[in-house]
């Protein structure tokens, strides 16, 4: 969740906020899972109470650590 908002076109927001309110009410009581590199403040602000309210409904939030797994080539001594 949020990568589709790295686009400053207002209008491709609005449809992919259109989009992820139409995903997530549909989705209300099936089990699905979300994933985001955004805490859950930074996706208030992106998605409003009510759609991040949807997502995070029955949620079991599981936050994962580590290292950039694209990036293991790239690691210093690696190249």
């Amino acid at each position: 969740m949020g990568a589709e908002r790295e686009d400053s076109d207002d209008k491709g927001t609005a449809w992919s906020k259109q989009k992820i309110f139409e995903i997530t009410d549909g989705r209300a009581g099936k089990s699905t899972i979300y994933t985001s590199n955004y805490s859950g403040s930074e996706l208030i602000q992106m998605y409003g109470e009510r759609d991040f309210g949807r997502m995070v409904k029955f949620c079991k939030a599981v936050t994962v650590t580590g290292e950039n797994y694209r990036l293991r080539n790239f690691r210093k001594g690696a190249v």
